[in-house]
């Protein structure tokens, strides 16, 4: 029996020689990827890969990169470095993925990113820069209510107040956190950013600053969105009151 247990150790990790991932071949797969789906499927396998093969790995995507450059510049190694991402993410090493964002085109860099890992990794005055950097270009969206108001508002910015003021509260700075949150409420009239305001209060306090806050919205010079506030918070009560008060400056068109 001993021996048979022997051998089945053997095959089992012959097995395992045999079916390791290929770093090279790993990185032929992505040249020859046209549509990203092998770079959704490398980024996604990552964390799963044997962790002595991760460091080989990042060697054959870097030497790839640097050949597939060409008269595109950095975006014919862009898959390569958010594949190496994706491997510094499974290796622990925060520092080599701050260095593989930087390295990105700037419209694909985002902070946040960079942010949450440090915010994870309790470097909190590093991630507190980086959620206060810029980003240029990101989504954009705008509700029928923001259109007719003539505003647009930045996914990334929205995500930004949101991050920030968790920082600010892991390094124990609530008072600001909370003050960020409110001025962010206060210019868009986003729902969720007072719902994160009102969940940070004492329960005593919930009251009085959901008054204040409902008393924001209707008096904002933004007709349209604010009683789109009122029905996703909801408050029906106050959304056909704003209606009604509001009735000779509506415009149907």
């Amino acid at each position: 029996m001993a021996g048979g247990r022997g051998r089945a150790g053997d095959y089992r990790e012959d097995s395992a020689t045999r079916s390791r991932p290929d770093p090279d071949l790993l990185t032929a797969i992505l040249e020859r990827d046209t549509h990203g789906l092998a770079r959704q499927v490398a980024v996604s396998v990552a964390p799963f890969l044997p962790k002595p093969l991760l460091p080989e790995w990042d060697r054959a995507l870097s030497s790839g990169a640097r050949r597939g450059r060409g008269d595109h510049g950095v975006e014919t190694g862009t898959p390569y470095l958010e594949v190496r991402q994706a491997i510094a993410d499974a290796r622990g090493d925060l520092d080599g993925f701050i260095m593989l964002e930087a390295k990105l085109p700037y419209w694909q860099q985002n902070p946040l990113r960079v942010a949450e890992r440090l915010l994870a990794g309790k470097r909190l005055d590093e991630a507190l820069n980086w959620a206060r950097k810029e980003r240029e270009g990101g989504l954009a969206f705008a509700t029928a209510a923001d259109i007719a108001d003539g505003r647009i508002n930045r996914v990334f910015d929205l995500e930004r107040v949101r991050l920030e003021a968790k920082i600010l509260e892991a390094k124990g700075d609530r008072t600001t956190a909370q003050a960020i949150r409110w001025a962010a409420f206060d210019a868009t009239l986003n729902v969720g950013l007072l719902r994160d305001y009102i969940k940070k209060l004492d329960n005593f306090l919930e009251q009085d600053e959901l008054d204040r806050a409902f008393a924001v919205v209707a008096c904002s010079k933004m007709i349209y969105v604010a009683p789109q506030f009122f029905i996703e918070w909801p408050r029906l009560d106050l959304a056909a009151k704003l209606v009604l008060d509001r009735v000779d400056v509506w415009d149907g068109r």
